[in-house]
């Protein structure tokens, strides 16, 4: 005997036809499948551990997120060094401005014009007197040259784009130390600005924080000058090392018509890049002037960027000066 149910009503006398349907074969697989449950063993307490951590990795509590790691910049004294090959892939490129790299840019029209709108024309810390109708030139060529974007290297600076509309940063070397200085900047129209690099990890995280994300940043790596001088004596003893009371030691090298004192070991902060996004900076600049960009460079760039090699002072960043 069969028994068929049916899910109509219907009559004596009615026809009634079984079909295939796609859901009658749905509900067949399901039927299906819940005997090959019931007959299937019990699992086994190791087994069961598995399930249990299986599930625990679907649960409906909050999704952990990779962390986001701060964009960086790379700034360069010469365009031969455009296309070397980095740890890491620039957001932006910062370009020292000067004789020979103004030289180079005539010549290399169609390398810059790919970087377009990520390539950022920066303007030394001192200029003196005498080539100021250079800058100004120099400007107005790469203006006219869909070059839109600058850093002033001093505050002064902003008047050589008085009228333009232009992108306009801010080097460290405006020595922006708290909030007050970074609220000037910002309400000068200077989109991105970089605080000090004598600034401390407390200091940076109260100032940056509360500001438009796409407006502050920090010189995370670099040879950086322990001083600019406008002197320049005949005593100065040129590529020559000196020492400090404590042992660092520096040379002095004459660049762009100024003095600068620079460090033997370079300035790291590339391992704690990590937690830069929380502490409210938007971008880190890796600034290679001032360096001989070469194999044995880029090697130990790339160690020190992993980690391995940490042969680097971090100044006051850490609360101490190193």
């Amino acid at each position: 005997r069969t028994t068929i149910e049916c899910p109509y009503q219907v009559g004596r006398g009615d026809a009634v036809y079984l079909v295939d349907t796609k859901k009658s074969r749905v509900l067949e697989r399901k039927k299906s499948l819940a005997l090959n449950v019931q007959q299937e063993k019990p699992l086994s307490s190791s087994q069961l551990s598995k399930v249990e951590k299986i599930i625990a990795g679907f649960s409906s509590g909050p999704v952990k997120r990779k962390k986001t790691r701060t964009p960086l910049w790379v700034k360069i004294d010469s365009l031969k060094n455009i296309h070397i090959r980095l740890p890491f892939k620039p957001q932006k490129t910062i370009v020292a401005l000067n004789r020979q790299t103004l030289g180079q840019a005539r010549h290399m029209q169609r390398d810059l014009g790919r970087l377009g709108a990520n390539l950022v024309w920066a303007l030394p810390p001192i200029i003196h007197e005498e080539d100021l109708p250079f800058y100004a030139d120099a400007i107005d060529e790469l203006s006219n040259n869909t070059a839109a974007a600058w850093q002033l290297g001093h505050i002064s600076q902003a008047l050589f784009f008085a009228g333009r509309e232009r992108e306009i940063c801010a080097d460290y070397t405006l020595n922006v130390l708290n909030s007050v200085s970074l609220a000037f900047l910002l309400e000068e129209n200077i989109l991105h600005a970089q605080f000090a690099v004598e600034t401390d990890r407390a200091a940076l995280e109260k100032s940056a924080a509360p500001w438009n994300p796409s407006a502050v940043g920090l010189t995370v790596f670099g040879r950086l000058p322990l001083f600019y001088s406008r002197l320049r004596a005949e005593h100065f003893s040129y590529g020559k090392p000196l020492a400090s009371p404590r042992g660092e030691r520096y040379e002095l090298v004459e660049t762009n018509n100024a003095t600068i004192a620079l460090p033997e070991k370079p300035f790291s902060l590339l391992a704690d890049l990590d937690a830069f996004s929380a502490l409210g900076l938007s971008y880190a600049v890796v600034d290679l002037t001032n360096i001989k960009v070469n194999r044995a460079f880029l090697a130990r760039l790339e160690g020190i960027f992993s980690g391995r090699d940490r042969d680097c002072t971090t100044f006051n960043f850490r609360g101490r000066l190193s």
